[in-house]
Formats: C-alpha cells, sequence, structure tokens
C-alpha cells in the first residue's frame, strides 16, 4: 500500500510544515539500490549477449517491476472502456427532451401534449436513469488513479534502479579505459554520458508502460466508434492516416536532430573541460575571447540543431493536442454524406475522437522518449566497447629473482588499431563530416562543370596561360593532388591556410575559395584548382578510412632486467620517450608485434565477479614485476583532498611513518606556511600549489606507499636546488635503496646519477644502452642548482625536531585544521529566484514570448466556442436550421407545436419533442425530423482550421522565445565564468562549473522549453474548461471553486519541496562529476597505485546519494499526482452529481448538461496533467537559477576597474622600464600575502633572473603582474609610462608574455598554437592587423629549439594535430612550443616561469642563448632553479618570504658580505669572475 500511494514520503511533507528541510533530512529509499548489486545483475545479463541493445538485459534483471507495470495497464484499459459507456448514457438522458413527457389525456379537446417534468420527478428521473452510471464512472477514475500509480511506481523504480546499474558500470569502465580511448572524446562524452543520457532513459522508463497501454486504449475506442456511433464514424479515424505519416516525418527529424545534438554537446563539453584546466593559460595569455568564440561556435551549431527538434516536436505536438477535430471534422463529415448523422451523439462522439487524441497525444511524447532512450543507450553501448588497458602480457610475481623482467624485444604504442575505432553515437566528429562529404561531392560536380566550360572558352584559357599556364596544365592532365608544389605556392599566394590545414575534412569550407571582387580570371583559376586538390585528397582519405592503418610504434624492441635493490638511472632527449618506458611497464601500452590474450573489450567484468573470467597465459607474458609499484609521473597529479590525503592515498595513517616522509620530502616548512597544515584542503589538479609543492607531494604519496619498485619520473625538475639535493639524498638514496628499493628515475639533472648502478640512454623510443656501468666522475654536476649554504641551513636534526613537533600540535585538532583548511565551498542551496525566471523570461525574444500567449488565448477560446457550437448545432440556437426546412406538416401537428412553443418557447428542443410525441402517437410518416443545416457543418470546419493554425503558431513562436532565452543565458553564463577571478576556480569543483555550463545547458535548451510550453497549454485548457462550465452552468462554481482551492492549497504547500530535492539532487551530481573528472584526468596514477576499488568505493557513496535523491525527486511528484488525481476523482464525481441536479432546472439548464457532465469529467484529468506539468517544469527551474547566478559572477574586469578608480596612484614621470612600487597580494582575503611590499625598478631591456626557495614568492611575483590575483591598495606597477597596474585588464596583459612553469596546448593543430591569424581563423573571429605567420619563420623557431625534426615526422607537419593539453607531446615538448609561441608574442615584457624544467642541459643551453638574442629588446624575468641561468641574466632579483631580499648585478650581490646571492654563488661554485678571499 505504502509503494504505489507513495505514502512512505509523507516524513518530508511533515518535515516541512515545521520548517525548510536540508539535506540531511531526506532518508535512504524504501528499495534497495546499492549499486554494486545492480551494476552486477546488468553485467551478468549483458555478458550472456553483448551484441544485443541494451535495453533487454537491462530490463531483465528488473523483472519484478515489468511484472507490476504489466498488473497496473489491465485495470487502466478496464477503466478506458468504462468512460465511453457512462458518458453516452449522461448525453443521452441529460437534454432538454429528456425532461418533457407526452400527455395526450386531453386530445384533441386541447393540442397541448408536452408536459415538462417537475423539479423533484426530473430529478428523481434522472437519478434512476444515471445513478448506476454516476457510480461506475466514480468507481473508474479512482481505479485509473491506483492503477496509474502501480504503473508509475513500477516504471519509476525500474528507470532508478537502471541509472544506477548503468552509472555503477560506466565508472567501472572508465577506470579501465585506454590511454587512446581516453583521448578519442571520451572524457568529453563523460559528462553528458553520466547524467544526460541516463536521464534520458529514466524518463522513457516513466512512460514505459504507456508504449502497451495507447494501442490497447486506440482499439477500445475504435471498437466503440463502430458500435455505439456507426461503422460509418470509423472514417474519422481515416484523419490517423495523416497523423501517423507526420508523426514518423517529425520522429525522424527529432531522432537526427537529438543524435548529432548529442555528439556536439559531447565536442562543447570537451572543449569546456580544456578551457577549465587551463583557465591560468587563458588569462595570462588573454584567450578569454577566443576560448568563449571557440565554444560559442559549437554552440551555435547545437542551437541549429535544437531549433530543429522545437520543430518537429511542435509537429508532433499539433498532432497530439488537434487530432481530435480533424477527426470529428472527418467523421461527421461522413456520417452527414451517408445521412447518418445524429447531433444528439456528438458529444460522445467527440469524447471517443478526444479518447483516441489522448492516446494519440502521447504517441509524441512516448515516441521522442524512445528516440532520445535507444540514442542514449546507443551511446552507452558505444563506451562500454571502448578499447581498455591491456595488462594481460604482465605479472606481478614477488618470488621471481630480478624487480622487472622485460624480454621479447617488442615494440609498444599508446594504442592500436583497434583502439582507434569509436561508435559513430561518440564520435563528435562523424556527422560534420558527413556533412562535409556530401558538400564536396556537390562541390566536385560543379567544379568538373567549370573547369570542362573553361576548355571551351578559348579566350579565358588564352589569359590563364599568359600568367600561369601550369595550373591549366595540371587542370587538363586531371592532376588534382594537394601535395604539389603548386598548392603550397597558391596557399602562400592568396594568403590561404597552409595545404595541410585542407588535409582534414572538418576543416573544410568551401567559402575559402570563393571568388573575390579583386580576383583576376587566372585568381580565380588558381584558388578552383585547389579547392579541386581539397576535395579529391579528403574524398580519397574518407574512402580509406575502413583501411587498416598503420600503427607507428613508440617505443621499440624493449628489453629490460632489473635487478632488486638497483637504481637506475635514464636519460634522454626531449621526447625521447624516458616516459613511454614506465608507461611499459605500468601496462599503459599495447605491444604492437604481438597479439596478447586480453578479454573481449565488449564483457564486462570490473569487480563484479570476484575474479578476472580470463586467466593469465605464461607463454604471453614478457613483463614480469617482483612487487608492487608505486609511480610519481611528471605532472604531479594532485587531487582534491587535504594534503595529508593525498599523501596517504587510501593507506593506514600511520604518524611516525608519515613525519618522517613528509620531513625528508622537504614539506615541513610548506606546512608552515598553510593555515591548517598537512590538513590543507587543495583544489583540484592542485591548483592551490606551487609546481615545486605538487611534486614533492607526488613524491611523498609514491613514498608512503611503501612498494617495492618505484618509478620516478622527473621528480627533481620542479624543486630548488637545496630541495632537489637533500631529497637525492635522504629520500633516494637513504630511505629507498636504503631499503633495498628498486628506484627507475628518469631526469635531465644527470649529475645525480653518479649514485646510480647503470644508467639507460633513449633515443627515439630505443635503449641504446642498458649495460652502462656509471663512473662518478662521469656524471659530475653539468651545471649547478641553486643550494643554500651550510650557514643558513637550519641543523637538520634541530629543523626535523622543531617542525615535527610544530605539525604534531597542528593535528591535535583536525577537524577544526580541516574547517580552517578548507579550500571548496559548498554549492549553495536557495530557494527559488524569482530574478533570475525574469532574467531568463527577458533574455527571449520578448515579442514571440507575448505573441505566443496571444495565440494561445485565440487557440483556447476558439476551442471552447467549438464545443459550445455543438450545443448550439443541436438546439439551432441561430435558427440555420429552421430557415432551411420546408417540411409542411399536417395541421394537427402544426397546432401541437404552436402551443408548445407559445408555452415552451420557440426552441429546437420543443418542436423535436412534440414531433417524437406525435410519431410515437400517431405514427404519421411525414412527421421525420429534417437535417440540420450543413452552414454549423462549415463554422466548425472553420473554427477546426483556426486551431490548428493558432496551436502550431503558439508553439513555434514559443519555442523561438525559448531557444533565443536559452542562448543568450548560455553566452551569458558562459562570459561569466571565462571572465570572472583565477581564485573562483580555485575554490569551486571543476565537475560543478562542467554540471552547469553542460548538463543545466542541456535542460534550459530543449527540456525546459518543452515543460513551459506544456504547461501553458494545460493552464490554458484549464481555464477555458472552468470558465466554461461556470459560464454554462453558474451552480457548479460551488464544486470547482472548492476544488481548485483544495488544488491550489496542497500544491503550494508542495510545490516547495520537489524543486528543492531537484536542487539537492543537482549539487550531488557536481560531486560526482568531479570525482569521475578526477578520475579521468588522474587514471594512470590511479591504476598504478592500485587504488581502484577504493574510488569505486568513494564514487559508489557519492552515486548513491545523488540516486536516492533522484527517487525522491521523481517520489514526490508520483505523491503529488496520486493525491491530486485522487482529488479529481472526487471533483469530477461531485460535477457530474451537479450537472444531473441542475438538469431539470430548467430547459436551458438541460441543454448544457452533456457538455458540463463532458467537461467536469475531462477537467480532472486535464487538472492533474497541469499539475505534473508544473511540478516537472519547476524542478527543471533550479537549472535557470544556476545558470544565472555563474553569469552574475565577479567579473575580475570590473573588480579590476574599481580598484583602480579606489586606488589612484601618482605615475612617475619619463620611467622607463618596469617599476614596481609597494606590491601586496594575498591569494584570498583569509590568507596572509604571498607578496608583501614588493619594490624593484628594472630599467629597459634588462634581463633578470629571480631566484628564492619554493614559496618565497616567485611565481606570486609573475601571475600579480598579470593582474590574476588583484593586488591591494597601494601597489602600482609601471611599464615605461604605462600604469599597467591600472591599465584596462586585457590591455595590460597585451603588453606581458609568460612562457609558464606548466605548459598546455590547447586541441586543434599546431600552428594555431603558435599564429594568432591561423587560430582566430579557424573559429570565425576577427582577423583584422593580424598576419599569417610565414610557414619560412615558423620552421626557423621551431629548428631553433630542436623539435622541427619531429614535427616533420607528423602528419600534417605544421598542421598536425594537438590533442587536449597536448598530451601527444611530451612535457619537454610542449614547453618547447610554448617558447615558440612567447617568442611570436610581441610583449614589451617576456616572463620565463620555470620555462626549461623538463628539457636537457644541451636544449637548456640553446633556449638561454635564443632568449639572449631574440629578447635582446625586451624585460625578460625568468625564474629559474637552475643558477648557471643567472649568468646570462643582467641583474638577480632574490626573494625571500614575498619579499625583495636583494637586487642588484651579479657581481654587486656576490660581494654583499653575508649575502644570500653571495652564500648560494659559493654553495654552487659559480664562477662570477669575482675574487674572494
Amino acid at each position: 500500500m505504502q509503494d504505489f500511494t507513495w505514502s512512505w514520503l509523507n516524513y518530508i511533507t511533515k518535515r516541512n510544515k515545521k520548517q525548510q528541510f536540508i539535506q540531511n533530512d531526506i532518508k535512504r529509499a524504501n528499495i534497495d539500490l546499492d549499486m554494486k548489486r545492480l551494476g552486477s545483475l546488468f553485467a551478468k545479463e549483458y555478458n550472456k549477449n553483448t551484441k544485443l541493445p541494451l535495453l533487454k538485459p537491462l530490463l531483465k534483471m528488473n523483472k519484478s517491476n515489468i511484472v507490476g507495470m504489466f498488473i497496473g495497464i489491465p485495470l487502466l484499459v478496464l477503466q478506458s472502456a468504462l468512460a465511453p459507456i457512462c458518458i453516452r448514457a449522461f448525453q443521452e438522458y441529460l437534454t432538454p427532451m429528456s425532461f418533457f413527457d407526452c400527455d395526450f389525456s386531453s386530445y384533441p379537446t386541447s393540442s397541448q401534449i408536452l408536459v415538462q417534468k417537475s423539479f423533484v420527478s426530473g430529478v428523481q428521473w434522472v437519478f434512476k436513469k444515471l445513478y448506476p452510471y454516476w457510480l461506475v464512472l466514480g468507481f473508474g477514475l479512482a481505479l485509473r488513479s491506483v492503477a496509474d500509480s502501480i504503473c508509475s511506481v513500477n516504471c519509476v523504480q525500474l528507470g532508478i534502479k537502471i541509472t544506477a546499474s548503468l552509472l555503477d558500470v560506466l565508472f567501472n569502465k572508465m577506470m579501465v579505459l585506454s590511454e587512446t580511448a581516453k583521448n578519442l572524446n571520451a572524457q568529453g562524452s563523460l559528462a553528458n554520458i553520466l547524467f544526460s543520457d541516463t536521464m534520458k532513459i529514466q524518463f522513457f522508463t516513466k512512460v514505459f508502460y504507456c508504449l502497451f497501454q495507447v494501442p490497447l486504449d486506440l482499439v477500445v475506442a475504435i471498437v466503440y466508434l463502430a458500435t455505439f456511433i456507426d461503422p460509418v464514424s470509423l472514417l474519422g479515424v481515416a484523419a490517423l492516416f495523416i497523423f501517423v505519416p507526420n508523426i514518423l516525418i517529425c520522429g525522424k527529424i527529432l531522432s537526427k536532430s537529438l543524435s548529432r545534438l548529442a555528439t556536439l554537446r559531447d565536442m562543447r563539453s570537451n572543449k569546456i573541460q580544456e578551457a577549465l584546466n587551463a583557465i591560468k593559460v587563458i588569462k595570462l595569455f588573454n584567450n578569454e575571447q577566443f576560448q568563449e568564440r571557440r565554444i560559442q561556435n559549437n554552440r551555435i551549431q547545437e542551437l541549429y540543431l535544437v531549433k530543429k527538434a522545437c520543430q518537429a516536436y511542435a509537429g508532433h505536438q499539433t498532432t497530439g493536442f488537434t487530432s481530435y477535430l480533424m477527426m470529428s471534422m472527418l467523421g461527421f463529415g461522413a456520417l452527414i454524406a451517408f445521412n447518418k448523422f445524429d447531433i444528439s451523439k456528438t458529444f460522445t462522439i467527440i469524447y471517443l475522437f478526444t479518447f483516441v487524441q489522448s492516446s494519440i497525444s502521447y504517441l509524441p511524447i512516448i515516441f521522442m522518449a524512445l528516440q532520445d532512450a535507444q540514442i542514449s543507450l546507443k551511446r552507452i553501448q558505444g563506451f562500454l566497447q571502448l578499447s581498455e588497458v591491456d595488462q594481460s602480457f604482465i605479472e606481478v610475481t614477488p618470488n621471481i629473482k630480478n624487480a622487472i623482467e622485460i624480454s621479447g624485444s617488442h615494440n609498444f604504442a599508446y594504442g592500436l588499431e583497434e583502439d582507434q575505432q569509436i561508435s559513430k553515437d561518440l564520435d563528435s566528429a562523424y556527422y560534420i563530416k558527413i556533412d562535409k562529404i556530401k558538400q564536396m561531392n556537390v562541390n566536385k560536380l560543379k567544379l568538373q562543370k567549370i573547369f570542362l566550360s573553361m576548355q571551351t572558352k578559348q579566350t579565358k584559357i588564352g589569359i590563364v596561360r599568359q600568367h600561369d599556364s601550369n595550373v591549366l596544365e595540371l587542370i587538363s592532365s586531371n592532376i588534382f593532388d594537394l601535395n604539389h608544389s603548386k598548392c603550397v605556392e597558391i596557399c602562400g599566394k592568396y594568403n590561404l591556410p597552409a595545404v595541410t590545414y585542407f588535409m582534414n575534412i572538418k576543416n573544410y569550407v568551401d567559402s575559402i575559395f570563393k571568388q573575390s571582387s579583386n580576383d583576376k580570371p587566372e585568381d580565380y583559376v588558381a584558388k578552383q584548382y585547389l579547392h579541386m586538390c581539397v576535395i579529391e585528397y579528403n574524398l580519397q582519405q574518407w574512402n580509406k578510412k575502413d583501411i587498416p592503418k598503420q600503427v607507428i610504434p613508440v617505443i621499440k624492441k624493449l628489453n629490460l632486467c632489473v635487478k632488486k635493490g638497483e637504481l637506475i638511472g635514464i636519460k634522454g632527449p626531449v621526447g625521447s620517450g624516458k616516459s613511454s618506458i614506465f608507461s611499459c611497464i605500468l601496462g599503459e601500452m599495447k605491444p604492437t608485434d604481438t597479439t596478447t590474450e586480453r578479454k573481449q573489450s565488449d564483457e564486462i567484468i570490473f569487480d563484479y565477479f570476484g575474479k578476472q573470467l580470463v586467466s593469465k597465459n605464461q607463454n604471453n607474458i614478457f613483463i614480469k614485476l617482483g612487487g608492487r609499484i608505486a609511480y610519481c609521473p611528471q605532472n604531479s597529479p594532485i587531487f582534491s583532498s587535504t594534503i595529508r590525503e593525498n599523501i596517504c592515498f587510501y593507506k593506514q595513517y600511520d604518524e611516525e611513518k608519515y613525519n618522517k616522509i613528509v620531513d625528508i620530502c622537504c614539506l615541513l616548512p610548506d606546512f608552515e606556511i598553510f593555515n591548517a597544515g598537512d590538513q590543507t584542503e587543495v583544489g583540484g589538479r592542485g591548483v592551490t600549489l606551487s609546481g615545486g609543492q605538487r611534486a614533492r607531494i607526488s613524491l611523498a604519496r609514491a613514498i608512503y606507499n611503501d612498494a617495492d619498485i618505484y618509478l620516478l619520473d622527473d621528480p627533481l625538475s620542479a624543486v630548488d636546488a637545496h630541495v632537489g639535493k637533500r631529497i637525492w639524498n635522504e629520500v633516494v638514496i637513504q630511505y629507498l635503496i636504503g631499503r633495498n628499493k628498486t628506484v627507475l628515475i628518469s631526469s635531465h639533472q644527470t649529475q645525480y646519477f653518479g649514485d646510480c648502478t647503470r644508467v639507460l640512454t633513449i633515443e627515439n623510443g630505443q635503449i641504446l644502452n642498458a649495460d652502462e656501468k656509471v663512473k662518478l666522475t662521469e656524471y659530475q654536476y653539468t651545471f649547478q642548482r641553486i643550494a643554500e649554504t651550510d650557514e643558513k641551513q637550519i641543523d637538520s636534526s634541530q629543523m626535523v625536531q622543531t617542525n615535527t613537533k610544530s605539525q604534531i600540535n597542528k593535528k591535535s585538532d583536525d577537524q577544526k585544521q580541516l574547517q580552517i583548511g578548507k579550500l571548496t565551498q559548498l554549492e549553495q542551496i536557495t530557494k527559488s529566484n524569482k530574478k533570475s525566471i525574469k532574467e531568463y523570461i527577458t533574455s527571449g525574444n520578448y515579442g514571440m514570448l507575448i505573441g505566443s500567449i496571444v495565440l494561445l488565448l485565440i487557440y483556447q477560446c476558439t476551442v471552447q466556442y467549438a464545443n459550445v457550437l455543438l450545443t448550439h448545432w443541436a438546439t439551432d440556437s441561430y435558427g440555420w436550421t429552421a430557415k432551411e426546412q420546408h417540411t409542411i406538416y399536417p395541421i394537427y401537428i402544426e397546432q401541437m407545436l404552436s402551443e408548445a412553443s407559445n408555452k415552451y418557447g420557440n426552441d429546437r428542443f420543443v418542436h423535436a419533442k412534440v414531433l417524437q410525441c406525435a410519431q410515437q402517437h400517431f405514427n404519421p410518416g411525414q412527421t421525420q425530423i429534417s437535417s440540420y443545416s450543413k452552414k454549423y457543418y462549415y463554422l466548425y470546419i472553420g473554427l477546426i482550421f483556426v486551431i490548428v493554425l493558432s496551436f502550431i503558431a503558439t508553439i513555434l513562436s514559443f519555442f523561438n522565445f525559448s531557444v533565443s532565452a536559452a542562448a543568450k543565458t548560455y553566452m551569458n553564463q558562459l562570459k561569466g565564468v571565462m571572465r570572472t577571478k583565477l581564485s573562483f576556480f580555485d575554490t569551486t569543483p571543476q565537475g560543478r562549473i562542467i554540471n552547469r555550463l553542460v548538463k543545466d545547458s542541456e535542460t534550459v535548451d530543449f527540456v525546459l522549453g518543452r515543460q513551459l510550453i506544456q504547461t501553458l497549454l494545460y493552464i490554458s485548457m484549464v481555464a477555458g474548461m472552468a470558465i466554461s462550465i461556470v459560464a454554462l452552468s453558474w451552480a457548479c462554481v460551488v464544486v470547482i471553486v472548492p476544488c481548485i482551492f483544495v488544488y491550489l492549497s496542497l500544491f503550494s504547500k508542495f510545490r516547495t519541496i520537489t524543486p528543492q530535492i531537484k536542487r539537492f539532487e543537482s549539487n550531488t551530481r557536481s560531486n560526482v562529476f568531479s570525482i569521475c573528472q578526477e578520475v579521468m584526468d588522474q587514471l594512470v596514477s590511479i591504476r598504478s597505485y592500485a587504488v581502484q576499488n577504493d574510488f569505486q568505493i568513494k564514487f559508489r557513496e557519492l552515486a548513491q546519494e545523488n540516486i536516492n535523491l533522484q527517487y525522491h525527486a521523481s517520489g514526490m511528484s508520483k505523491w503529488m499526482s496520486f493525491r491530486m488525481t485522487m482529488i479529481g476523482a472526487v471533483m469530477a464525481f461531485l460535477i457530474m452529481f451537479v450537472a444531473m441536479l441542475i438538469a431539470p432546472l430548467s430547459p436551458s439548464m438541460a441543454q448544457y448538461a452533456s457538455i458540463i457532465a463532458s467537461y467536469g469529467y475531462s477537467i480532472q484529468t486535464v487538472m492533474v496533467s497541469l499539475i505534473e506539468t508544473i511540478t516537472n517544469t519547476e524542478q527543471e527551474m533550479p537549472a535557470i537559477e544556476r545558470m544565472v547566478e555563474y553569469s552574475h559572477l565577479e567579473n575580475e574586469e570590473q573588480l579590476h576597474k574599481n580598484r583602480v578608480q579606489s586606488n589612484l596612484i601618482q605615475q612617475a614621470d619619463n620611467n622607463q622600464g618596469l617599476l614596481i612600487k609597494n606590491l601586496v597580494m594575498r591569494y584570498r582575503q583569509e590568507l596572509q600575502p604571498a607578496l608583501k611590499g614588493v619594490n624593484v625598478h628594472i630599467n629597459k631591456n634588462e634581463h633578470v633572473a629571480v631566484v628564492g626557495r619554493t614559496g618565497s614568492g616567485k611565481s606570486s611575483l609573475a601571475i600579480t603582474l598579470f593582474n590574476l590575483y588583484q593586488p591591494e591598495n597601494g601597489s602600482s606597477v609601471q611599464l615605461n609610462n604605462d600604469q599597467i597596474s591600472h591599465l584596462p585588464l586585457y590591455d595590460a596583459r597585451r603588453k606581458l608574455a609568460i612562457i609558464p612553469q606548466e605548459p598546455f596546448l590547447f586541441s586543434g593543430t599546431l600552428r594555431q598554437q603558435v599564429c594568432e591569424f591561423t587560430r582566430n581563423k579557424a573559429e570565425g573571429l576577427p582577423i583584422t592587423g593580424l598576419e599569417r605567420i610565414p610557414d619560412s619563420q615558423l620552421w626557423e623557431l621551431l629548428e631553433m629549439v630542436q623539435l622541427s625534426d619531429y614535427i616533420k615526422q607528423q602528419p600534417g607537419g605544421l598542421d598536425c594535430v594537438v590533442i587536449g593539453n597536448g598530451d601527444n607531446f611530451s612535457s619537454g615538448q610542449r614547453q618547447l612550443i610554448c617558447v615558440v609561441r612567447a617568442l611570436l608574442r610581441d610583449a614589451e615584457v617576456v616572463i620565463l616561469d620555470e620555462a626549461t624544467a623538463y628539457v636537457d642541459q644541451k636544449t637548456d643551453n640553446i633556449i638561454q642563448q635564443i632568449v639572449k638574442t631574440h629578447l635582446r629588446n625586451k624585460i625578460v624575468i625568468s625564474i629559474a632553479h637552475r643558477l648557471d641561468a643567472v649568468l646570462q641574466m643582467d641583474k638577480v632579483l632574490v626573494m625571500d618570504q614575498g619579499q625583495v631580499a636583494e637586487f642588484g648585478t651579479k657581481e654587486e650581490l656576490f660581494n654583499i658580505e653575508n649575502g644570500i646571492f653571495r652564500e648560494l654563488a659559493l654553495k654552487a661554485k659559480l664562477d662570477l669572475g669575482v675574487k674572494t678571499e
């Protein structure tokens, strides 16, 4: 009973009466939602046949709910069968004629043969006739409420269980994705698959029972039309032959649009994630507008498809809401044509056609839900079939002799040909390519005709020959080769993109080749020749897409044997494959020259069945590991949690061990800086930490893991010299090697390799020498690192003792420290914001909104009049029938008619009753009633056309408004996010932002528009029916007003609950997004530490909380619906009673009793539909509130303006260089200043090195110059005569350029990374004032940074593909590309923030020379750990605790007695050419 009445949710309503309930008030659901159990049930069914559509295993795992649903369907159909019988009875007996009796007792003395029943006798007669039908109708309405609830509860539970099982399976699949699969847009698809697609499937399950109910209802209606009315009336159903094709056509358009829309959303999601990951770089390079346009370009394509989907949906809705009118028009016409039209049966006919229409009206909703679900299921199945990591060739055997044994001389790559395969439903570029190919085929035919016509026009050929005979010869010879030198020449001559740019199908745009006004004939011919070459090349590539592509190995002929306890150094140039060696050992790469015994990619195993189903064949194992691995990658992965949690990383906290490790990793001084010590929360990717801090935390995590084998990928590149030296000695040598651990460390800092057992040299992916015996003298310091002097250092034991004690003191109150160190702000739960709704409305096309409301009024008024017209038609209220009648009755009949008219009025029903009485008494042949005037029918047809046209115009105009409102709301939200201050991203989880920019935008685009128009339609229907009922029968006010009051009273209390639960659900969804995003970003680290199970547990906790709230949100809607339906049943029951009661009052009351009864029955259904749509609409309203909230984020430009206006600074006259005065900056208001009054003057064209330990303020100084964090009042930065600290924000940043410590490349092409012209042109941004950088200049710079050979090997050369974050390049290669980008940027100040951290010494020296030569006319500020960089600089700036400790030339600082720089130089033995005493 509690299930189908949803009474188990009563506790929420009771709680809400007392006070606003909070998320903690929500209890566990009344069904088992254990995600692992549900996921395993699905996996078990799915694995039986992985080729079947997903829907089958999903349904089979929930058989009990399917059975429960089929119990309720017959009860719904039973009610549908009872209703027409009752409605027919009400129409038959509630007519004016029913309340007159024939009385021939005084005839022929008197011709008055009609006697009107008294009110009492009339009521008795009505109740005698209709009492059984009235009770059956009331029972049927109650039965429908119960049956509908039975179906709903089972379908809701079905949807929730399916969602839970899919979420669990998807997360588990995500944990085993290969690196290649992850990069194939899987990351972009994930956000939409996790919730958009699963929610669409869940919505489909809610209407699943309608798939079976609707056909049965149609059968019932058709049977009644044929039996109760006349078989001829079935011709009205023939209108279905018009509607069904319309539904199919609209459905096809809808399906195609939604499918393409899903892939475009994936693409946008990917771009958003990429932008959020690089938000710091975006702001440093003033790229906000470009990124906005990049996302908006994608958005424009989405909106086009949204409009198409809206138009198709409008066609569906028109069919659903107006089909009964078309059917009645055809049905009435057929009956009139066959002379079988009986006006007394019109309302029964209308009811049956309305019943058919109500069934048909569900078809668009069902069809759309089915289309959505099918697309989503295909996308999910495509995701489940993505390639997985293959570790079948790896075996961990602690008892083997060696730590690592790799044999077989195999080649490895990150992905094989099969890994490149992706379902078209997930391929964001698939439909774009399809459209491009179609366009190319059309243009190819056009060009062939142009070339053919050119050859026949000798004059034009002559002109071309004079200027460029080569092009014409190539055309005549049918040589269209895009690699031909002529194509390269044409691109350069006409400033077109490079040839390699056109080798990507997605880049094809035919407008590039169109003739301009200045083109001469030979110019036109040359462009068209290039156009044809582009088409031919891409068509050939498209036709070859199914041909297997050769996989180029990254690591070649790998053989390696590492003994236990060895320390192996790995060196090699940038991009040689050092990191890839580690990937091979971890199983992240796949062998290209052998077949492994991995399980089928589409079989689900994960952690559901206790153990792997596929055993390993010893003959195929060629990597053996002698223990567990700890991996410290180059990118220093940091997770969104406290520092302690990052270090322990799901291992039990051991205080003594922990304190030892954080000490030797040099983290204790950093803990002293943080407000909450190691309980300080760090954002995702460690956004609040410096590069050195991230590197040391990542290293500490590896050490704390207590593994057997340690893979350390350049862990010292981002740390200071003294820190690096201590880490090497105390961590690597003493702690790891001293405990007989095996360590493999790759680094460009080969000065440390003197302690190594062996050194591996890697070049071009191959180990050149693996058995080199290291001599200490061979790896002397090839460059010097910053190191503090012994005098400056605190005694080691004292520092350990002091800091450890401090650390323990900080841990004395962990809960308090957690609160102090909390970084991530909880998402605010707010009540409905009317301002947000108002802003959404005003964002749209206001004229369209007003127009749609006016059209809606016209539609509804016409509908009501059309229904009243039927009564007027029956009573000949307009007298048209009387005027057309020419029947001559006998004199006695005329006398009877005259007497009756004199007493009861000259109404048609009076005449009809007299003739009926006369026929019964005399049976004369002349007393047949003549046919009705066809004018009524023609008027009815006219009204139908008005209704249909006004309805579709209403829908289209409203969708026009909603799409325009969604477009502007999203644009404002995107601008709000991209242009807010950087600190917002420090405290806001990325998943929360993605949730709003992706999931909420989808809701506002289409879902909300549908819900709003449905709400408006139902409001107009309820208002129209209520007004009509009251207008026709004032007595119904007694029933309608109290019922409406009860409805509104109950709803007003309820409406605050569901939106609030929906807000809770949205917030918990953000948490799920965040963990999934984090896992996708750090998959390799998670797998290397084998903590997948810990993340699964964490995910299941977060996801189950979200699923529980989803179930509560759906349940509360059904809780309300059930109660509203029961109240509606009571209201309909009472309106029927009133109709029976008032009909005997007078003929005028009786003539409208049928329509009142019909409306009374229908209005409860419409009222319930209205409440449901309002509830559903309010559930989606938080999406608007959340989007509008982000559109009003603090704008950093406005904040900057406000600070400037309140902080006027006197500018220095004739300043040359960079003048910094009293620069104070803090990252957040509650933190201590990171810069504490920096004062320094850098002369024009000076090159300055900035040195200092981690946390001294080096990078803080750099980012403050860019105003990424606003300095405090009184701060001043002046560049020459420009007060850049007070210039408009983006103008100031244009004067600066930076090579960041963490290089980031955006997806696109290499040329787009370095050429602003190409980048802007690709995204449709203005190119005024920009010039395309010549290939020769780009190649020259790439040659300088030692990258040209590598780029030439890549497909496309300068236009080679760059995936997100540049993950197809090594860290060093990315850094070198950033160097090229900075060199091409015309800035007055260039900042190098650890610009050479990831490159070898040789490349470092080259870059230093490039900086010295190419930037000689710029101010250069170089933040570096490598002290030899100081030798290249004019001056040195020493930072200490956020202040300038020393500043001057190397010689000046060296001569300062007890100076910091002097101590550093002496310790590093720098040769400054200065004599020392």
